[in-house]
C-alpha cells in the first residue's frame, strides 16, 4: 500500500467532518428560521381573526363567539392587549390612514426562542371603546355577571388571554363611548 494515501486519509476525514458540521449548523439555522416565520404567520392569523370578530361586534352589534389561541412560544412571556396610541406616525403606518390617535391590538413576546418579537394590528374601532372588567359587572354596570356560566369579563386593555369568548356590544344609542362585554372562559 501507498503510505502517502494512509497519511492523508485522517486529514481528509477531518475536513469531511468539519464540512459536515457546517452543513448541519446551517441546516439547523435554516429550519429554526423557517419555524419562526411559520409561527409568526400563525400568530398574525390569530390576531386577525380576533380583530375581525371585535370589529364585527362593534359595527353589527351582534354577539360574536371567538376562540382565541396563540399557537407558539411560551405563553408566560407573551402579552396581547388593546392599546390606544397617540402617535401620528405609528397610526399612519399601522392603519394606513392619517390620524393622531388609533387603537391597536398588540402582541409582544420576549424570550430566548425568538427575542423581542412583536406585532401590531390596527383595530377599526373607536379609541373610546370600553371593555369593562369583572369588578364592573352586574349592579349598575352595562355587562351582566356570568360567572355562574363560567364566564369572566375581560378588560382587553389589561390583556387578552387564550380561551373562548363571547363578545357582546352593550352600547346604548345615548352612549358616547361604545361598550363591549368580553366574556372569557378558559379552555
Amino acid at each position: 500500500m501507498d503510505s502517502k494515501g494512509q497519511e492523508s486519509a485522517p486529514f481528509e476525514l477531518l475536513v469531511a467532518v468539519i464540512v459536515m458540521g457546517f452543513v448541519l449548523a446551517i441546516g439547523y439555522h435554516a429550519l429554526k428560521t423557517l419555524n419562526d416565520r411559520v409561527c409568526e404567520n400563525k400568530t398574525d392569523s390569530s390576531l386577525n381573526d380576533f380583530r375581525s370578530a371585535l370589529e364585527r361586534v362593534i359595527t353589527k352589534k351582534t354577539p360574536q363567539p371567538l376562540v382565541f389561541s396563540l399557537p407558539c412560544y411560551n405563553k408566560a412571556k407573551t402579552t396581547v392587549k388593546i392599546q390606544e396610541w397617540h402617535d401620528a406616525k405609528i397610526c399612519a403606518n399601522e392603519c394606513q390612514r392619517a390620524s393622531d390617535a388609533c387603537t391597536l391590538l398588540t402582541y409582544n413576546y420576549s424570550g430566548a426562542d425568538n427575542p423581542d418579537f412583536s406585532l401590531r394590528t390596527c383595530l377599526e374601532i373607536p379609541i373610546t371603546t370600553v371593555f369593562p372588567s369583572q369588578e364592573n359587572c352586574g349592579a349598575g354596570g352595562k355587562c351582566d355577571c356570568r360567572d355562574s356560566e363560567g364566564f369572566v369579563l375581560q378588560n382587553f386593555a389589561v390583556g387578552v388571554p387564550d380561551g373562548s369568548y363571547e363578545l357582546v356590544n352593550k352600547t346604548d344609542v345615548r352612549d358616547q363611548n361604545p361598550t363591549v362585554c368580553a366574556y372569557w372562559k378558559k379552555r
